[in-house]
């Protein structure tokens, strides 16, 4: 087992911070969004880390790279010194960043790099519908429509008119879901972006 050195880092591009603390205790590492591993300068609007001020690692993982998008990027290579390795984790079928780019996708397609895609799907992801579906998906193939059961988290609701799939879905997220599942949470729905259309459920 290789020693934990002090001169590794962990980052992800966003995440809350419950999720650092795990990454930080299943590690034994502490974990930083990009931004804040690269300092951002107020003053300037930039990052005081760069090929001027490279990062103290020897090793790098970013994580949720789909996130990052192509400045960003540039950014953290310029900061990453010739020494260090550079781990990228991500999923390419996730959405891509918000701003410019495909990196992820990019970086994979080039060829240049060593590639390692997961595939399997183990017994606790099994048990996730929402997972089974999109490896389905993913393979070609159309996820299980049938009726859910008490314990699942995947539900297709099929909605020909749309008049009727607004008041539909204010039921789903109000009513139904938070009756089936155990751990009530707080429930917000953020589009990714301004839908262009003005139709009732974002139709033209």
């Amino acid at each position: 087992m290789r020693r934990r050195r002090p001169d590794s880092s962990g980052k992800a591009p966003g995440c809350r911070e419950r999720d650092q603390y795990e990454s930080d205790e299943a590690t034994g590492f502490e974990a930083k969004t990009v931004h804040r591993l690269l300092e951002v300068d107020p003053k300037t609007g930039g990052f005081k880390r760069g090929d001027d001020n490279p990062l103290d690692c020897d090793l790098l993982v970013l994580d949720e790279a789909s996130m990052v998008d192509v400045m960003l990027m540039h950014a953290l290579m310029k900061a990453v010194p010739d020494k260090a390795a550079l781990l990228i984790v991500g999923d390419i079928d996730q959405l891509p960043s918000v701003g410019p780019g495909q990196v992820l996708a990019d970086i994979i397609s080039s060829g240049a790099v060593t590639v390692v895609r997961l595939t399997e799907v183990f017994r606790q992801a099994a048990q996730s519908h929402i997972i089974t579906s999109a490896h389905r998906i993913n393979q070609g193939f159309m996820p299980d429509l049938s009726s859910p059961g008490p314990e699942s988290d995947f539900y297709f609701v099929q909605v020909d008119d749309p008049k009727a799939a607004v008041p539909r879905i204010i039921e789903l997220v109000k009513t139904r879901i938070p009756k089936r599942r155990r751990r009530r949470r707080s429930c917000r729905c953020v589009p990714p972006a301004p839908c262009p259309h003005r139709g009732y459920a974002g139709k033209p």
